[in-house]
């Protein structure tokens, strides 16, 4: 259970986990987008999170796709923040 709350310790990481349970399933590039942030960047965050079976991949050609893992039971019951993603200047 540590593991989980350390997991979700970082902002980034409750962003991922926003927009997964939001969006269903993305990629690390539509995730890297809204976060202003490299793709590997969002694969190392994706890389714990897929460790500690928050979320779940899969490969469709050189694209990789996540989502939360179902049922999520892992997860601990907490309020996830309101995210705003970032808006084009």
């Amino acid at each position: 259970m540590a593991d989980h709350y350390s997991l979700l310790a970082g902002e980034t990481r409750l962003k991922i986990i926003t927009l997964l349970t939001g969006s269903g399933e993305l990629c690390v590039c539509d995730l890297a987008s809204v976060l202003e942030m490299t793709p590997a960047a969002v694969s190392q965050h994706l890389s714990r999170l897929r460790s500690g079976r928050l979320v779940q991949s899969r490969r469709d050609g050189m694209t990789i796709y996540y989502r939360m893992t179902e049922g999520s039971d892992g997860l601990p019951s907490v309020r996830l923040p309101d995210f705003e993603p970032a808006t084009e200047k």
